[in-house]
């Protein structure tokens, strides 16, 4: 009798242990893979609809890469030169592209905040007030008005010297034997099969009656823009990771580069990026023997660029 009641509590147990409880699932399929699987007290329909949602996407014109230009700021470069044609604000087609000829104010290169007036060329107009070019819908930049902007001259500073490894991120060179700047965005990766010499001038101070304009210059026999050389197919693979050219052009002189900024000096000048093949100055203001050069009615180039949100 006791190996009967043992052997009933025991198939009592087993009963036990195996029972089961059924619940309600729903499974939703994409082709033959589950994609979604849940369970549920109680379902009286299932309805399929669209919905809109907001996604990040790159902006036209702009260029990949990241540029830190202050503590909390970075900002995306646009993808060439700004350009004036034919009453069209746009950007050159290649980061390479610049004048080829010294009369083309207002078309490839403008006197100081213009971008209300970008034909203005007189010497005696008043350019007091700065008119932002990236204010104007820029054709092949997204279209809108206020989509761009120009770097102030802090910012000029900060991206070539405030920045983490700012001075390596950055280098002379020539892409299509066109001479410029490279300029590598933060977190540079250098593609498989590419190289890049960085900037190899040291950080200097140059003073004159104006003040104390820090800037990279180095012995003037050396040719940087001889450290890095690229073609077109090569340029590309670098630009694809980010990498910004700014090609050496204004008015006067197609080897030096130079390049408006948004900060005024007095009430005469204002400040900009220029470089040659063995300087760099982030916040160049005239010296003493060239006191015109920064003069708001002179001609310089304007690279446009696009806070990052």
């Amino acid at each position: 009798m006791k190996k009967i009641c043992l052997m009933v509590v025991a198939a009592m147990m087993a009963i036990g242990a195996s029972a089961q409880t059924t619940v309600k699932m729903i499974r939703v399929y994409e082709g033959n893979t589950v994609v979604y699987e849940q369970q549920y007290a109680a379902v009286d329909s299932v309805v399929f609809f669209d919905k809109t949602i907001s996604t990040p996407s790159e902006t036209e014109g702009a260029l990949p890469g990241e540029f830190s230009v202050s503590a909390n700021k970075k900002v995306k470069f646009s993808k060439g030169n700004l350009q004036y044609n034919n009453s069209t604000w746009q950007f050159a087609e290649n980061q390479w592209d610049r004048p080829t000829s010294y009369n083309t104010v207002g078309k490839d290169v403008f006197t100081w905040g213009t971008g209300d007036d970008p034909t203005k060329t007189s010497t005696t107009a008043d350019y007091s007030t700065f008119h932002d070019w990236g204010a104007n819908p820029i054709s092949n930049g997204g279209n809108e008005a206020n989509m761009w902007r120009t770097l102030t001259a802090d910012e000029w500073v900060y991206l070539f010297h405030g920045r983490t490894n700012a001075s390596k991120l950055f280098g002379f060179g020539s892409v299509k034997g066109i001479n410029g700047v490279i300029i590598l965005p933060d977190n540079w990766v250098t593609p498989e099969g590419a190289s890049f010499t960085p900037n190899p001038l040291p950080w200097a101070s140059v003073v004159d009656s104006r003040g104390n304009f820090s800037c990279y210059s180095g012995n003037t026999s050396t040719d940087c823009y001889d450290n890095n050389t690229y073609s077109e197919a090569q340029w590309l693979t670098m630009q694809a990771n980010g990498a910004v050219f700014l090609p050496a052009a204004n008015k006067y002189e197609i080897w030096e580069g130079a390049y408006w900024s948004a900060t005024p000096y007095g009430s005469d000048y204002a400040y900009s990026l220029d470089f040659g093949k063995n300087y760099l100055y982030p916040q160049y203001l005239y010296s003493d023997s060239r006191e015109d050069y920064s003069k708001r009615y002179c001609s310089r180039s304007v690279r446009l660029v696009q806070d990052v949100e």
